[in-house]
C-alpha cells in the first residue's frame, strides 16, 4: 500500500517465480506517474534484475522492495539478507545502470545488500 508520503513496501519470499508478482506491482505503481512507456518497460526489467540477482544471492531468503515517489524520481531499493555478489559490476548490475538514471549498491555490513535506483521523470539526470 502507498502511504500519504508516496511510499510502497513488498516484500516476497525469496523465489523466481515471485518476480513477476514484484513486476506487477511496480509496473502498476510506474503507469500512475509521469513516465514514458519505455521508462515504464525499464523500471519493470531493471526490477526483475535486481529481484534475480538478490535471489540469487540472498540464499532464498526474504526480499525487499522499497520505493518511494519523490517530485522529480522514483527511487527503488530491492534488498536480501545474504552476502551478495563479490563485486557490483557484473553483468545484471550493468544491464541495470543502463536502464536507470542512478543505480548504488551497498553491502550492509554481513547483513544484506542493497541495489538503490531511480528514474527520473521527464528527463533524464
Amino acid at each position: 500500500m502507498i502511504d500519504q508520503q508516496g511510499h510502497f513496501v513488498l516484500k516476497v519470499p525469496g523465489n523466481p517465480k515471485y518476480v513477476g508478482v514484484v513486476r506487477l506491482a511496480i509496473s502498476g505503481l510506474a503507469c500512475r506517474l509521469d513516465l514514458t512507456y519505455e521508462d515504464v518497460e525499464d523500471i519493470k526489467l531493471a526490477v526483475a534484475e535486481a529481484c534475480a540477482k538478490a535471489i540469487t544471492h540472498g540464499n532464498g531468503q526474504e526480499i525487499s522492495i522499497d520505493c518511494e515517489i519523490s517530485d522529480d524520481c522514483l527511487n527503488l531499493s530491492v534488498s536480501d539478507k545474504g552476502t551478495g555478489p563479490q563485486d557490483d559490476e557484473d553483468l545484471g548490475i550493468f544491464l541495470i545502470r543502463s536502464l536507470m538514471d542512478e543505480v548504488n549498491f551497498h553491502l550492509l555490513n554481513g547483513q544484506g545488500c542493497r541495489l538503490s535506483m531511480k528514474k527520473y521523470f521527464g528527463k533524464k539526470a
